[in-house]
């Protein structure tokens, strides 16, 4: 879609050449850190912070990707094993219908205000002749002196 896109913290790939999955890291707080370090399921991102779980739907949906590795890392965690949580995070169809209807409303939206300002410019453009008619209308009677001058 033209009117959306998204950047990755990183990428993976299979082939080393296309993308396979992204990879979105964040180094939160100690108390968000430790309510995402208790996540059973990537659904869960939603209920600590929406944002980070829209950023891997959206930036796989961007980068054709079949996973994101969304990594949390905090080095105020005393435990050395509890300082990075990483959660394998796959594409959520429900989602992504979801994100097209909004990305087709915002479409719509804006195809229909350009089309106002559009109007508007020609309406305005026309009045702007209208009222430079008479001064038109000089430069060209100038112009058909200068001609008749010239032999």
């Amino acid at each position: 879609n033209a009117i959306s896109a998204g950047t990755t913290d990183g990428q993976t790939s299979k082939d080393g050449i296309n993308v396979y999955g992204i990879v979105e890291a964040k180094s939160p707080r100690l108390y968000k850190h430790l309510n995402i370090c208790a996540v059973d399921a990537p659904i869960e991102l939603k209920d600590i912070d929406a944002q980070y779980y829209h950023q891997c739907q959206g930036n796989m949906l961007f980068a054709e990707a079949e996973q994101a590795d969304f990594i949390s890392y905090n080095d105020e965690v005393l435990h050395y094993d509890l300082q990075v949580r990483i959660i394998r995070v796959y594409p959520d169809m429900d989602w992504r219908k979801d994100l097209f209807g909004r990305i087709e409303w915002i479409a719509d939206y804006m195809n229909r205000k350009i089309e106002k300002i559009l109007k508007t410019h020609d309406r305005n453009l026309a009045l702007r002749i209208e009222k430079k008619q008479p001064e038109i209308e000089k430069l060209k009677s100038a112009i058909e002196g200068v001609k008749s001058i010239i032999p």
